[in-house]
């Protein structure tokens, strides 16, 4: 093999090994189209926003200050509240991925989407986050 196609191909191998910073992600949930959003969970039926993306923002209308730091029961409306915690309860008893179509109302107006939400277990076990997307069907 000649010495620079070496070199180019233990540097693509690098690359591909290498995770993505954090500048880079941020980047891509602020521009990608779809929710994204992910709560901290202190409790079996607590909740707590700490991220959210611009898609966000703009899908429901809502302020930062009306969403982060926020329990998901002051932001997110019933009927959709008691179905979402069923599933978040679900998505945490598992381990597994919970996906579902939700209908909601904000001050955007009615929104129906595709929600994917995932629990994120630190390394004693306890699920400590979730994190999620929503792909806007409305």
């Amino acid at each position: 093999m000649h010495p620079d196609n070496e070199s180019a191909s233990t540097r693509t191998e690098e690359s591909a090994r290498r995770p993505a910073s954090a500048d880079a992600i941020a980047i891509i949930y602020r521009n990608i189209e779809d929710v994204v959003y992910q709560y901290a969970v202190e409790g079996p039926d607590t909740f707590r926003f700490i991220y959210v993306n611009p898609a966000f923002y703009k899908a429901t209308q809502l302020a930062p200050e009306q969403v982060i730091g926020k329990t998901v029961d002051e932001v997110i409306p019933e009927p959709s509240l008691s179905m979402v915690l069923e599933h978040y309860r679900n998505a945490i008893r598992t381990g597994q991925t919970q996906r579902w179509e939700e209908h909601s109302d904000y001050p955007a107006g009615r929104k129906v989407g595709r929600v994917s939400i995932t629990p994120v277990f630190d390394g004693q076990g306890p699920c400590t986050d979730l994190v999620a997307t929503l792909h806007d069907i409305s």
